[in-house]
């Protein structure tokens, strides 16, 4: 539903333990961003579509930013 981004680039990043690392921009942040990314379908009677909902449009969709959420699962 989310994944931990880069804060400077939005790319995912890893924990190495250090911090979180971004491999696309070779450093090592304290922190990362919680963002969006997840799936949704809508239909109607004329049928359905499949969309994906990334970063700033998952906080209108659900709304709540994902930091909130992202805090509230953990």
């Amino acid at each position: 539903m989310f994944y931990l981004a880069c804060p400077a680039c939005k790319k995912k990043v890893s924990d190495d333990g250090q911090g979180y690392r971004c491999e696309n921009c070779a450093k090592v942040y304290e922190d990362a961003v919680p963002t969006y990314n997840f799936s949704y379908k809508v239909s109607d009677c004329s049928g359905s579509l499949a969309l994906q909902c990334l970063a700033e449009s998952g906080d209108v969709i659900l709304g709540m930013n994902c930091k909130a959420f992202y805090d509230d699962v953990h």
